[in-house]
């Protein structure tokens, strides 16, 4: 019997003929490269990436499940394609797209590691899988010693998070507080990425101070994040303390006990920070430091005192340290830079407190502990 032929039904089928055969031409040609997708997603709560993504268990026929036509316009964007192509959504026009030079623009532009992942990818699935709830998806991002430095929380100005299971315990606990975290990719430098981060947390919601925002800088090696640097933005702070001044009730001070001011100071770099263990009592006049390099795993390291205007305070300084100079309401008294494994002695003359230490490494250039404050006695 004569059936009439439905366009509406063939068409879709002759679409996925031609889609199959054009890939199956380009497969050989593509290689690697016909991993490579984007994932232009952008919702609250999930983690948003404007950059290639490769996916080392993708085939080319996987290609067809990709969105073609934010991707085609981001190539087109960067100068990425051979000629023009108006139909953004037909996947046979896959093959005028420049493959090599596209991978080449990612290689120079540090977006690979060495397994050819673009590494603002890892920070991607770390966020995906936090907002998600998922605590393990989101530890397998990072590395076994993994470090994370959090600055300009109130009220210390600085916490570390040394090791796997530190960062894990704080993640369990962010799980439990309905964490959420918005993440927008600022730069990808060599094994570097910055990003800027808005969070959501049961108690920054409770005390009418969310959500907060910061500066990320992440360090990524083979794949995981070696180190987190996570810079509370100088508004957050301001608004963090402000709330938290309202939510909870004021201590009450007591007379500090009688300490003996002390004209030395030994600093000692080691495990990621700086650790001094001396009274916080300074004798105004001429201070003797010793700064000792444990570390190796850095270029060089720095040593850095300041002293602030009355209204800011450790907080303060630890989250303007995302700065490319001090602060207007800072005054540096004295930096030094100390090679890997050495020592340096040097005098620090100090008049009026109180004094803050930051102690820093490079690269990249962080901030990476902080001492202080000092009480300064004539």
């Amino acid at each position: 019997m004569n059936q009439r032929i439905n366009l509406q039904q063939v068409i879709p089928l002759l679409v996925a003929l031609l889609l199959v055969g054009a890939l199956a031409i380009l497969a050989p040609r593509l290689g690697d490269l016909s991993t490579i997708r984007l994932l232009p997603v952008s919702s609250p709560g999930r983690a948003t990436i404007t950059e290639a993504e490769t996916l080392a268990s993708a085939r080319a026929a996987d290609l067809s499940a990709y969105r073609w036509q934010e991707m085609a316009k981001f190539y087109e964007e960067h100068g990425m394609l051979t000629r023009d192509t108006s139909d953004y959504e037909a996947a046979a026009d896959l093959s005028t797209y420049r493959w090599q030079e596209m991978a080449k623009f990612y290689e120079e532009h540090g977006m690979l590691t060495r397994d050819n992942t673009p590494i603002s990818v890892v920070v991607m699935s770390y966020a995906d899988h936090l907002n998600a709830g998922d605590l393990d998806g989101t530890m397998a991002n990072f590395a076994d010693d993994t470090r994370m430095y959090l600055l300009g929380l109130a009220p210390g100005g600085f916490e570390l998070l040394n090791g796997k299971e530190q960062v894990r315990a704080m993640f369990e606990e962010n799980i439990a507080s309905h964490f959420k975290m918005d993440v927008e990719v600022l730069s990808v430098k060599d094994d570097v990425v910055t990003a800027r981060l808005t969070t959501w947390h049961d108690f920054t919601r409770q005390i009418g101070a969310a959500p907060l925002e910061a500066t990320s800088v992440y360090v990524i090696k083979d794949g995981k994040i070696v180190s987190e640097t996570w810079h509370v933005s100088e508004e957050s702070v301001a608004k963090f303390r402000s709330a938290l001044a309202k939510a909870m009730p004021a201590e009450v001070e007591t007379q500090p006990a009688a300490i003996t001011p002390v004209s030395a100071m030994t600093v000692t770099f080691a495990n990621g920070t700086c650790s001094y263990s001396g009274p916080l009592t300074l004798r105004a006049g001429k201070i003797a430091v010793a700064v000792n390099v444990q570390d190796q795993d850095k270029d060089k390291f720095a040593f850095s005192a300041f002293t602030l205007d009355p209204d800011r305070d450790l907080a303060d300084l630890m989250a303007s340290t995302i700065r490319p100079a001090p602060p207007a309401w800072s005054d540096p008294l004295y930096v030094r830079e100390i090679l890997p494994g050495e020592s340096s002695q040097f005098d620090l003359t100090i008049q009026e407190g109180p004094v803050y230490v930051v102690c820093w490494s490079s690269p990249p250039d962080l901030a990476t502990g902080a001492i202080g404050p000092f009480t300064v006695v004539k």
